[in-house]
C-alpha cells in the first residue's frame, strides 16, 4: 500500500478552513443555550391566551430561534379559525396575533358556533369552549336574523366594540307593534 499525501494550494487550504470553521460554529450554536429562545410574548390576543398561541406555533423557551422559520409559525397559528392574522418578530419571539371580532354564540344542532362580525361562524371545538363568556348568548335568531345582526355590527364598528359585546350575557330578538298614538 501506498500512501498518497494530498497536497492543498493555499486558496485550497483557506476555504476548507473556512468550511469547517462554519460547520464548528453551526454545530455548537445548536447545542448552546443561546440557540434557545429566551423572550416569548404575545400581543393584540384577546381570546386566545399567551400559552394557547404558543401551543398552536408550537414554541417554547426550548425552541431554536432561527432554526425555524416566522412563516411556518404565523401558518401554524393561522390555522386557528379565530385568528385573522400573525406577525412573528424573531428579536424576541413576539406573536402579533390579529383576532377576528365575535359578535355571539348561537347553538345548532347540539353544537356551539361563534358569529363574527364579517358574517362568518365558527363551530367552537371543546377544548376552546370558555371563550364563550367573553360574547353572548344569540337566543332564537335565524340565519337571515343573523346576517342582520353583522351587518349592523360591521356598520357601526365603532360604537359596537369587544368590550362593549363582553358586556352582554344575551341577544334576542324582540318585536313589538306600535299603535299611532
Amino acid at each position: 500500500m501506498v500512501k498518497k499525501k494530498i497536497k492543498l494550494t493555499i486558496k485550497q487550504t483557506i476555504i476548507f478552513s473556512l468550511v469547517v470553521m462554519m460547520v464548528a460554529s453551526i454545530f455548537v450554536y445548536y447545542f448552546s443555550t443561546d440557540s434557545h429562545v429566551k423572550v416569548l410574548s404575545c400581543k393584540n390576543n384577546y381570546y386566545l391566551s399567551d400559552s394557547e398561541v404558543y401551543d398552536l406555533a408550537n414554541v417554547s423557551t426550548k425552541t431554536r430561534i432561527y432554526l425555524m422559520p416566522s412563516i411556518i409559525l404565523e401558518k401554524r397559528v393561522e390555522k386557528m379559525p379565530f385568528v385573522q392574522s400573525c406577525d412573528v418578530s424573531k428579536r424576541k419571539l413576539t406573536f402579533n396575533v390579529q383576532e377576528k371580532l365575535t359578535v355571539g354564540y348561537y347553538v345548532k344542532d347540539n353544537k356551539n358556533y361563534a358569529l363574527c362580525q364579517d358574517g362568518s361562524s365558527i363551530e367552537i371545538d371543546e377544548q376552546y369552549l370558555n371563550m364563550i363568556v367573553h360574547f353572548p348568548l344569540l337566543s332564537n335568531f335565524n340565519a337571515k336574523q343573523r346576517k342582520q345582526l353583522c351587518e349592523q355590527f360591521q356598520k357601526h364598528r365603532k360604537v359596537l366594540t369587544r368590550e362593549l359585546i363582553e358586556k352582554f350575557a344575551e341577544i334576542v330578538p324582540y318585536k313589538t307593534s306600535y299603535d299611532k298614538n
